[in-house]
């Protein structure tokens, strides 16, 4: 599964307030700024950071 698979099956499945979640689990890894743009953004390359951000996110949702 590709991190863009992984954003959007975050995007589809995530509830209200799941992503200041993601803000939460990334402190320290990642800004604010980083992990919103991370699961908003459409995009085959992301950062390192970001496919830190985007993993963080899709284990969150699948464990809720």
């Amino acid at each position: 599964m590709t991190h863009e698979d992984k954003r959007k099956h975050f995007i589809a499945h995530s509830r209200k307030g799941m992503k200041m979640q993601v803000v939460d689990a990334c402190k320290g890894v990642a800004s604010y700024a980083t992990v919103i743009k991370a699961l908003n953004n459409p995009s085959k390359y992301k950062s390192k950071k970001e496919q830190q951000v985007i993993d963080t996110a899709f284990e969150i949702v699948n464990v809720n």
